[in-house]
């Protein structure tokens, strides 16, 4: 799935959509931090690095403190890509994974960029097909306080559906997708859900219902069924199961259609 801030084929910056607190440089280490900031947006990881341990030894108990340790994790992760060093990178991810359970010394709960932290480490799982890794972070994100009136929600939920259907769990990702339906009728999530449910069904072998589910996903949203050519190939095989052979054959021949004007789009 690829939404409007959460996009599952590439990998995710950390930091994306991250506003910096502008610090007072008269509180504890706000000098540092000023600093920090201005030499990692000048790409001066090293520095940027180096500025927060400033930070730490001077002022290890400064309001800015939590929000330095994720611009130093940030920057070894920047600095371990610009040198190909996988030892810079697996200390950001050392880092990360410890700033996303710190708890907020004044605030309480966790830091605000936690749940920041933890879409990255999702958004990876999800990539490298590490399904129950990416339910779990995607399940303790939408648990946070307001977290369906974040932008990336829908497809975070979108998401976690197919990483249960790619499990197998196939009851838990049918519920997502028909409250995705219900909650946001004729949204780009709910036509994606409704040909996903028959997508399910079909997996099931459960051919009656997988041809019911689709032919109402093509009725109700006609102009979307040109991007899923794999709903005619799950309509073909429940035609051909139920001994329609002459409807398994136009759908059979709608799929191979879909198929080539789909890769002519790409290739365009």
């Amino acid at each position: 799935y690829s939404g409007k801030n959460f996009d599952t084929s590439r990998e995710r910056e950390i930091d994306s959509g991250w506003a910096w607190t502008s610090p007072d440089v008269k509180q504890p280490g706000g000098l540092n931090f000023s600093l920090a900031q201005k030499l990692y947006t000048d790409k001066q990881y090293a520095l940027c690095i180096k500025s927060v341990e400033f930070a730490r030894r001077d002022a290890p108990n400064g309001p800015y403190m939590d929000e330095m340790d994720f611009l130093e994790a940030l920057a070894y992760r920047r600095l371990g890509k610009a040198e190909k060093d996988k030892f810079l990178i697996s200390k950001s991810d050392e880092k990360m994974q410890e700033l996303m359970l710190r708890q907020n010394k004044t605030a309480g709960g966790y830091a605000p960029f936690a749940a920041k932290i933890r879409m990255y480490f999702a958004s990876e799982a999800y990539r490298q097909e590490r399904w129950l890794d990416a339910i779990s972070d995607f399940e303790f994100i939408t648990s946070e306080k307001n977290s369906d009136k974040e932008e990336d929600y829908p497809g975070i939920i979108m998401a976690s559906a197919e990483a249960y259907f790619q499990l197998r769990q196939f009851r838990r990702a049918e519920r997502i997708y028909r409250t995705m339906m219900d909650k946001s009728p004729g949204s780009q999530m709910a036509k994606e859900a409704a040909y996903r449910l028959g997508n399910i069904h079909a997996q099931e072998r459960a051919f009656k219902k997988a041809d019911e589910a689709i032919r109402k996903a093509i009725k109700e949203f006609p102009d979307y069924e040109k991007t899923r050519s794999e709903a005619y190939f799950n309509l073909a095989e429940a035609d051909f199961w139920a001994g329609d052979y002459a409807k398994a054959k136009q759908s059979f021949e709608k799929f191979i259609e879909k198929k080539e004007l789909f890769f002519i789009r790409i290739k365009l």
